[in-house]
């Protein structure tokens, strides 16, 4: 396990423990917690499993079964807007369900942490070469993906910690 695999997988693994906790001591929105658990937990797997690799990699052979993954240049900035468009739409229909249910700013701020780490896996299922290089860009030790992992778990774990309280 390198490096930024590792800061990814302590970093999922401890919002996972810190959510389920929250879950278990919050009366405010137990349900967002538990979920936000268990996608912390499937986040953990997949840095340490690479599962969005074996995703990305059925998904371009069933492309080139299909006689398209020539035309992916095409679609993938189209895919990435949707993603960050799908993003922000469940963002706000979450924290806008939580302020109505009483899951207060907390659940809000880490329903936003959790959307923005899916948009992290969803671009590198989409895999747009220019967007990669980026990611995977060495700063310090750890590639830039560790570290939006990192800050992406940090949301959703402090938020986590604000609704223990």
């Amino acid at each position: 396990m390198n490096p930024t695999q590792a800061l990814g997988l302590t970093a999922y693994l401890a919002a996972a423990l810190v959510c389920a906790r929250a879950w278990r001591r919050s009366s405010a929105a137990p349900g967002l917690w538990l979920s936000l658990a268990a996608l912390c937990l499937l986040l953990t797997l997949d840095v340490a499993f690479d599962l969005r690799f074996w995703l990305k990699d059925w998904l371009v052979e069933e492309a080139r079964a299909l006689g398209g993954y020539a035309g992916r240049r095409t679609i993938q900035p189209i895919l990435l807007a949707a993603l960050a468009g799908l993003a922000l739409l469940a963002a706000w229909a979450v924290a806008r369900s939580l302020r109505r249910g009483g899951g207060g700013a907390a659940g809000a701020i880490g329903a936003l942490g959790a959307a923005a780490a899916l948009t992290l896996v969803g671009t590198e299922i989409v895999s747009l070469h220019a967007v990669d290089a980026v990611l995977y860009r060495p700063v310090g030790p750890v590639g830039l993906i560790g570290l939006l992992w990192y800050a992406c778990a940090g949301v959703v774990g402090l938020s986590a910690l604000a609704a223990r309280r």
